[in-house]
């Protein structure tokens, strides 16, 4: 029986998590004035969802390529990455801790190219744009079509 790669591990650890998480969805109380609209739930479901989906896909891809490459380690494994990613999970807490008093837009404009520079990504114009893009998408889909409010700009900040 061949051992298993950080892949296959750092897929595991992810569907438990969607597995706590979703029980803690369950469990959110639908409030008054959600019956025409999206109920608390719907964010964090399909957030949860996307990593089950990505983890059960990061198994398969561990598992095939093991099964491929039995001496070559997968690029996963490689390096400190997995140190990244945990450095990469305390910026999410931060990222939840900040929200509220932040706003989105500050905390997403701060958080989101701090995640990609601890990830790697060294082009500068891809750290600029890139989150641009999708902080504008996420807020026009929140606030304009899905009708969400989200946490306002700290103009007392400035």
């Amino acid at each position: 029986m061949k051992k298993a790669n950080h892949d296959t591990y750092v897929g595991i650890v992810f569907l438990l998590f969607c597995g706590f998480a979703w029980w803690q969805i369950s469990k959110l109380p639908l409030g008054v004035g959600y019956k025409d609209t999206i109920g608390p739930e719907f964010f964090p479901g399909v957030m949860t969802a996307t990593i089950a989906i990505l983890s059960v896909s990061l198994i398969i891809r561990s598992l095939w390529r093991s099964a491929r490459e039995a001496d070559t380690p997968p690029t996963l494994a490689a390096g400190n990455i997995l140190l990244r990613i945990a450095f990469f999970i305390v910026l999410l807490v931060v990222y939840i801790l900040t929200y509220e008093p932040l706003g989105f837009l500050l905390s997403s404009a701060i958080v989101l190219p701090a995640g990609m520079v601890m990830l790697g990504e060294k082009r500068l114009s891809q750290i600029l744009l890139f989150p641009a893009v999708i902080i504008g998408v996420g807020y026009i889909g929140f606030t304009k079509i899905m009708m969400v409010p989200l946490p306002e700009f700290p103009t007392h900040l400035f």
